[in-house]
């Protein structure tokens, strides 16, 4: 901007320079005129400069009418971005916590129960800046010793004419599952740290 005003101030002084030194004839009126287009030409310069730009004018509007509102803008959306980003990567962290747990859950009931778990799961949940077990579901199904298949192999069959069963074979099942049911909850409520009303578990017939 100076430098346009120093411009026409020169142009000014040249021209009444001119004027001075031109004698008073026709000469002298095409000199002021060529002069004054100059000084005209220099006034003008700057917006001839910003048409020949290429310039963006809504982006030009936009920012000249509040720079503050775009930067507040931009700064929202980077900061929601960060959020969703945040969400997700806690949300992958939480899910393979939660697989890895439900491995380490599935090998150490089957190590230590005679049983065969078809089922697993460790749900989590954000306790302050820390992940805790906010349930655990177990299904799993006894599996026969073998004293009990060999038991089987040999057993000789009976034909009880007019003799309905008992049903106490399926009544040492139902209380065999029941056991290994309760044995699996006080297990996981003493070495897992559970509340038993958060722990499901799941016995199945062999």
């Amino acid at each position: 901007m100076s430098d346009w005003l120093k411009q026409i101030v020169l142009l000014v002084l040249i021209a009444t320079f001119i004027d001075l030194l031109l004698p008073n004839n026709r000469l002298d009126r095409y000199v002021k005129l060529v002069m004054g287009l100059l000084i005209i030409l220099a006034m003008l310069s700057p917006v001839f400069q910003l048409l020949s730009e290429d310039h963006d004018l809504r982006s030009f509007a936009f920012l000249g009418s509040s720079p503050a509102l775009s930067k507040e803008v931009s700064m929202e959306e980077i900061k929601k971005q960060g959020e969703a980003l945040k969400q997700e990567q806690q949300q992958w962290i939480r899910q393979e916590a939660e697989s890895r747990a439900g491995e380490q859950l599935k090998d150490e009931l089957q190590q230590r129960f005679q049983a065969k778990v078809e089922k697993a799961e460790v749900k989590l949940k954000m306790d302050g800046n820390e992940q805790a077990i906010e349930g655990i579901v177990v299904v799993m199904r006894p599996l026969a010793s073998p004293a009990t298949q060999s038991d089987r192999s040999v057993e000789p069959v009976e034909i009880n004419v007019g003799k309905s069963g008992d049903g106490t074979q399926e009544k040492d099942q139902e209380a065999n599952r029941k056991k290994l049911q309760w044995d699996v909850i006080h297990y996981l409520e003493n070495h897992w740290n559970v509340p038993r009303e958060n722990i499901h578990v799941e016995v199945q017939g062999e």
